[in-house]
C-alpha cells in the first residue's frame, strides 16, 4: 500500500467556537471533514455566526499555513432555498 502523505489540515470555526482544528492529515481525510462539516456550516451561515472553513495544503508541519486549497467565509455566503451561494470576487 502506498504511503499516505499527511500535508493537509482542516479548520472550521465560527466567531464563537472552534469546531475542528486538525493536525496534519491526508488530502482525502481533509475532503471528508469538509463534507461532514458543510451542513453545520450552512446552519452557522443562517444564524449569522460568521463561520469559516478551510483546507490548507502543501504543509511541511502543523504551523505551515501558506496555501488554502478550499475556503469558505460566512460573510461571503448566502443560503437561498437550501442552496449555498458564494460571492465571486473575480
Amino acid at each position: 500500500m502506498a504511503e499516505q502523505i499527511k500535508d493537509h489540515c482542516f479548520q472550521y470555526a465560527s466567531d464563537r467556537t472552534v469546531f475542528v482544528d486538525s493536525e496534519l492529515i491526508t488530502a482525502e481525510r481533509a475532503g471528508e471533514l469538509w463534507a461532514e462539516n458543510l451542513p453545520d456550516f450552512f446552519k452557522n451561515v443562517e444564524s449569522e455566526s460568521n463561520p469559516e472553513m478551510a483546507i490548507w495544503s502543501g504543509m511541511k508541519d502543523d504551523s505551515d499555513f501558506h496555501t488554502k486549497a478550499r475556503y469558505l467565509y460566512g460573510d461571503d455566503c448566502r443560503i437561498i432555498d437550501g442552496n449555498l451561494y458564494v460571492r465571486d470576487y473575480t
